[in-house]
C-alpha cells in the first residue's frame, strides 16, 4: 500500500496534463487503502503458499518498476524490477513497455506525431 500511495503522489507531483495534480493526498491514501484491503492483494499477502507469495512479489516488483521508470531516470533498477516481476508472473513482462514510453515522451505531449518524431531520431540527447 505505501508503494502505491507514493507512486500516486509522485505522478501527481509531476504535474503533467491529465494527471489531476490538484488531487489531495487524502484521495491517494484512500485509493491505496482500497487496493490493500479491497482487492485480492490482502488475501494473497496473508497466505503463505507459493502461488500467493508469487502474486504479492509480482505486484511489489511492478510497483517498484513503475517508480524507477518515471521519467526514465533509473534504467538499471527498472530492468531488475521488471525482470523479477516477470519471473514471478510471466504476464507482468508486458508492463515493460512503460519504460520506453517514458523515455520517448519525457516532458512532451503524448501524441502520434511525437512518437513518429522519436522513432525518426531514436538517439537523441536528453536535456
Amino acid at each position: 500500500m505505501p508503494l502505491l500511495y507514493r507512486l500516486l503522489r509522485r505522478i501527481a507531483e509531476r504535474g503533467e496534463e491529465g494527471t489531476l495534480p490538484g488531487r489531495p493526498p487524502f484521495e491517494h491514501a484512500v485509493l491505496a487503502l482500497i487496493f490493500g484491503f479491497g482487492t485480492l492483494a490482502w488475501s494473497c499477502s496473508i497466505r503463505g503458499e507459493v502461488w500467493f507469495t508469487a502474486e504479492t512479489v509480482g505486484v511489489t516488483m511492478t510497483l517498484l518498476y513503475l517508480h524507477a521508470s518515471l521519467g526514465a531516470r533509473y534504467p538499471v533498477l527498472a530492468g531488475l524490477c521488471i525482470a523479477c516481476a516477470a519471473m514471478s508472473r510471466t504476464p507482468l513482462a508486458f508492463a515493460a513497455i512503460f519504460f520506453p514510453l517514458e523515455a520517448i515522451f519525457a516532458g512532451k505531449e503524448v501524441s502520434l506525431a511525437s512518437l513518429k518524431e522519436a522513432l525518426r531520431d531514436p538517439v537523441r540527447r536528453r536535456e
